[in-house]
Formats: C-alpha cells, structure tokens, sequence
C-alpha cells in the first residue's frame, strides 16, 4: 500500500474516532462528518486513478502537465494537508 493511501486511511481513522459522541448530541447534530468521510473517499479514489494515469504517461520528468493543472494539484494538497493537520493535531473536541 503506498504511503499516501495510508495517510489518508490513517486521517479517516481519526476522522471517525472525533465524530464519536453521545447519542443525544448526533441526534442534535447535522451530518457533516458523513459527508466529510463521503467526500474524503471519493477525493481519495479520484487521486489513486490520477496517480496511476500519470504513471501510465511516463516516467517521472518524462511527463509534461500545463502549469494551471500543477497549480491545481498543488492547491488540492495545501487544503488537505491544512485539514490533516487540525483534525491531527488540534485540541478541539
């Protein structure tokens, strides 16, 4: 399994086990740490299939993606490792 497939599951972990609280909270509650995990998965499973299309077209230096797709990927990686980060490290419970 390779390290970021690992990470993500990891922060999901942690994900679920912050949404953990009393019944008569979730029942109060909205749904958003379902449709967090929802849409943590799904960025999960788009970023393993873009993975492997990179691969397929070329090895490393070998392949050439216009700088607004770069910039995208790499504004998708700030904004997540943003959200790791708080859901890792922050005390709020």
């Amino acid at each position: 399994m390779t390290d970021h497939v690992t990470a993500w599951q990891q922060m999901l972990e942690n994900f679920e086990k912050r949404q953990e609280v009393d019944t008569e909270e979730t029942l109060n509650e909205d749904f958003e740490g379902d449709m967090a995990v929802t849409e943590l998965k799904s960025i999960s499973d788009k970023a393993d299939q873009l993975v492997d299309l990179i691969r397929q077209m070329g090895q490393g230096d070998e392949v050439e993606l216009d700088a607004w797709l770069q910039s995208k990927i790499t504004k998708c990686n700030d904004y997540m490792n943003s959200v790791y980060d708080y859901l890792m490290y922050s005390d709020d419970d």
